[in-house]
């Protein structure tokens, strides 16, 4: 099977009304332990037979605790496709 390259960035913004972003992004290898993405720098990784996931969760701005909940969702979602790496993503979550 012959490599992909894959440049990825992201990046969340405040917006226009709130004072604290409360949104959380994760770009991960699901094969390799860490992240690809932790800023707004662009990453380039090679994808072989690896999952990658790129997600993105809205911290529900204006509710108590919005930041820690999107954490948690991606936290989650990665702990989650991680433990069953064999299965579909649909029965992974």
């Amino acid at each position: 099977m012959s490599q992909v390259k894959m440049t990825v960035a992201a990046r969340t913004d405040v917006g226009r009304v709130r004072t604290v972003n409360e949104d959380a992004y994760v770009v991960v290898d699901l094969g390799r332990p860490g992240e690809l993405a932790r800023d707004q720098r662009a990453t380039t990784t090679q994808i072989g037979d690896g999952r990658i996931l790129l997600a993105l969760s809205d911290g529900m701005g204006g509710h108590e605790a919005g930041e820690v909940a999107s954490a948690i969702v991606l936290a989650a979602l990665v702990a989650s496709l991680r433990q069953h790496p064999e299965a579909p993503p649909d029965r992974a979550l």
